[in-house]
């Protein structure tokens, strides 16, 4: 069999597993194949179309089913160090960690959900307003895995340049999860509430 029979053989049925949203259907070629290995490597759905009830908002829990030991060079190696799949090179995005501080910093990530696989992994997602704009475009979505080792799995953003995994919505995201995790017990609300939450995949 050819090489170019195999590749419709193997990626047809990947194509039809997932639940894809609108924005992922639109994607073609390369970009489309891209995308779903994300999906794959995480073993997910498009995480937006996973239902309300199987994620938890408040800090307090997002916290206990966070990898423990998240840190900054967690962040660093997958927005800095790891390389392109296009080129091979190093990112080197250090604009996107300054600005993704200053994203948190001043509030632009929001209504940050977290859910926990059965295999460990941990999908976050959180809307965070554009770069570019104050007040005529709506939230960007974004969304990250990460593993229960703490290391980064894949991450998306449905701005210009997110496919690549590394703007500064994603880096706005993974800061806002370390200060869930690194801030004090006395600060959060209502650690008592709610009950951790494990979504069979």
């Amino acid at each position: 069999m050819a090489d170019g029979d195999n590749h419709v053989v193997i990626s047809e049925p990947v194509i039809t597993i997932f639940q894809l949203s609108d924005y992922a259907k639109g994607l073609v070629g390369v970009e489309k194949e891209f995308y779903l290995e994300k999906l794959t490597k995480c073993n997910i759905d498009y995480p937006y179309y996973i239902p309300k009830e199987h994620w938890v908002c408040d800090p307090s829990i997002i916290e206990k089913i966070s990898p423990r030991q998240l840190s900054e060079h967690d962040v660093y190696m997958y927005l800095i160090a790891r390389r392109s799949q296009d080129t091979g090179l190093q990112l080197k995005a250090m604009k996107t960690i300054q600005t993704a501080n200053f994203m948190v910093s001043n509030g632009w990530v929001s209504k940050l959900c977290a859910i926990k696989l059965r295999h460990g992994a941990v999908i976050f997602k959180g809307n965070v307003r554009h770069s570019m704009s104050f007040n005529s475009k709506k939230d960007l979505c974004t969304w990250v895995a990460i593993h229960e080792n703490a290391s980064v799995m894949a991450g998306h953003c449905t701005c210009t340049v997110g496919l690549g995994g590394v703007c500064t919505h994603l880096g706005g995201v993974l800061y806002s999860i370390m200060n869930i995790i690194t801030t004090p017990c006395i600060s959060k609300e209502n650690s008592w509430i709610c009950s951790t939450k494990t979504l069979p995949v």
